[in-house]
């Protein structure tokens, strides 16, 4: 999923609290996004850093990104995810999606590029990949009554020529995404 995230808050950012996330009056932003599910998103500015909320009514992991500026696509975006192994212990991963033999074109059940049919299900050049300068920590998480949340935090602008920088002072387009297992 991709939106244009406006990181300024302003009317209505109370409202978009959801059941699982922290109360937004603690927050700079607090926005829900839709799609399959809901992802609530808080963040603040400490600092030099972003603190970040991310919560759902969610099992799995959860994945926000800062996508490419000019598309909006996944395509060069800075991601991170976040979730609980299989011992039940909390993760953190700084990742990127690297820039590819693009665009792809609809092409039945797979996407086609130049002469090479993928399907983009399966294909590892598609997926994220862990950035090597893990920049993303964890300062809170939880599993509760089939919520899951994780409290994140990174410089806004960590020097990384992977990371794209934070800021609450023009709107960002954003991606997400939700996942089972590890």
């Amino acid at each position: 999923a991709v939106a244009a995230l406006a990181l300024a808050g302003g009317p209505g950012a109370a409202a978009a609290q959801q059941a699982c996330a922290s109360d937004a009056a603690s927050w700079n932003v607090s926005q829900s996004l839709h799609a399959p599910k809901e992802l609530t998103v808080q963040a603040r500015i400490d600092g030099d850093e972003v603190v970040m909320e991310l919560a759902a009514q969610h099992d799995g992991w959860l994945g926000f990104g800062i996508a490419e500026d000019t598309s909006g696509s996944m395509i060069g975006a800075d991601i991170v995810t976040a979730g609980f192994d299989a011992r039940d212990t909390p993760f953190v991963t700084d990742r990127f999606v690297p820039w590819s033999a693009y665009p792809f074109a609809p092409y039945g059940g797979t996407y086609r590029y130049y002469a090479k049919s993928v399907d983009i299900s399966t294909d590892p050049s598609l997926w994220p990949v862990e950035d090597e300068q893990q920049d993303w920590t964890l300062d809170d998480s939880a599993r509760v009554e089939g919520c899951i949340r994780f409290v994140l935090r990174r410089k806004l602008v960590t020097g990384d020529q992977l990371d794209r920088p934070f800021s609450f002072d023009e709107p960002m387009r954003i991606i997400w995404a939700f996942g089972d297992g590890d």
